[in-house]
């Protein structure tokens, strides 16, 4: 199953918290593979049943997660 989000307008940073059944195979933005990171940095991580994706880029985000 893939979930597709895409940003659109004004490029900011973001941190986006999606609530999930369980961890993601994988997360791409913009086509490129999103590496699993800490809290604070640029990239994914688990937070119990929560996937938060950071971007401290200004780029328009499409993201894709594989579960």
């Amino acid at each position: 199953d893939v979930l597709e989000i895409n940003l659109r307008g004004k490029a900011c940073p973001h941190v986006l918290r999606i609530r999930v059944p369980g961890p993601p195979q994988k997360v791409e933005q913009n086509g490129r593979l999103l590496a699993e990171g800490g809290d604070d940095t640029h990239g994914y991580s688990m937070q119990g049943n929560k996937l938060v994706i950071r971007a401290s880029d200004d780029a328009v985000a499409s993201y894709k997660i594989y579960f």
